[in-house]
This record gives C-alpha cells, sequence and structure tokens, in this order.
C-alpha cells in the first residue's frame, strides 16, 4: 500500500499569514489586506472551530466585514465544543454549509463578483 501525504502545503500564489492569537485579525495586517483588495466578505474554514474560526470569524463582524462559516469544513477534536462554537456564531454571524456556498459562489461568478475571499485556519 503506498503512502498517502495528507500534508496541507499552499499553492505557490497563495498567501500564508502566520497568526499568534486566537484571532486572524491581531497584529497580522490582515485587515488592511482586505481592505486594500476590496474584499468585504470573508469564508472561514479550519481546524479547532471553538477557538481559532470563532475568534476569527467574530472580528470581522467587529470591523465592518461580513463573516460566513461553512459548518462541514471546520472541526474540533471536541464535539461539544464545536457543535456549541456554531451555535454561538449563529446569532452574529452567517453559517451555512458547504452546498449553500457552492451555490451562492456559482451565482456570484456569474456576475463577475470578487469580493470574498475563503480562509483556511488551523
Amino acid at each position: 500500500m503506498e503512502d498517502m501525504d495528507f500534508t496541507i502545503k499552499p499553492k505557490q500564489n497563495e498567501i500564508v499569514i502566520n497568526k499568534h492569537t486566537a484571532s486572524i485579525f491581531i497584529d497580522t495586517g490582515f485587515e488592511c489586506m482586505l481592505r486594500n483588495a476590496g474584499i468585504i466578505t470573508v469564508v472561514f474554514t479550519g481546524v479547532a472551530t471553538e477557538f481559532g474560526v470563532e475568534s476569527s470569524a467574530r472580528d470581522p463582524f467587529n470591523r465592518g466585514f461580513y463573516s460566513v462559516v461553512v459548518s462541514d469544513c471546520v472541526s474540533s477534536p471536541y464535539k461539544d465544543g464545536h457543535d456549541r462554537s456554531l451555535e454561538n456564531m449563529k446569532n452574529l454571524i452567517t453559517i451555512i454549509n458547504s452546498k449553500e456556498l457552492e451555490n451562492v459562489w456559482l451565482k456570484l461568478r456569474g456576475r463577475g463578483a470578487s469580493n470574498f475571499l475563503l480562509i483556511f485556519l488551523f
């Protein structure tokens, strides 16, 4: 049986931002990058739903951006924490699944919209 490599690696044209706190917005220049690119919607996926994902997804709301968390593209080793976090975020952030996101992006692509950014956190 062949060894499979599951390492997540950025493509050559993708930007990697090292964050040092739970939120990607603290001391990273990320907000400036979003504003300079004209991005108003940030779509979050990643690991540690109840920590990095939730912290990062709450920040845009306070900074005038629109946050979306893709519920079936976030995870945690702690199911209770993961479920509680998704439930908590529903009051402030749009929570959708990947199929719903795909449908929205297909509609937007037809209109030439590009003011959104997908973030994978770990």
